[in-house]
């Protein structure tokens, strides 16, 4: 399965969908930045990820993420 996954996974990225993932120092597990129009779309891109089709896979959290302004031109 892990061919799949990692095929799988390079093809979302290629897709620009998923974007980064850090596996979790602390304990087993894995944090991925994704990007899209609609968290539907999100959860679309994770139900063809084989590890999570298996139930190997828990999703804990989906947060929508907005840019920060403060790096922008001042007003």
């Amino acid at each position: 399965m892990q061919g799949h996954e990692s095929a799988r996974v390079r093809e979302l990225y290629a897709a620009g969908i998923l974007r980064q993932i850090w596996m979790r120092g602390d304990v087993p597990g894995a944090a991925i930045l994704w990007e899209a129009e609609s968290e539907a779309e999100v959860r679309a891109a994770l139900d063809t990820l084989p590890v999570f089709r298996a139930g190997m896979l828990e999703m804990i959290a989906l947060a929508p993420l907005k840019p920060y302004p403060g790096f922008g031109p001042a007003k």
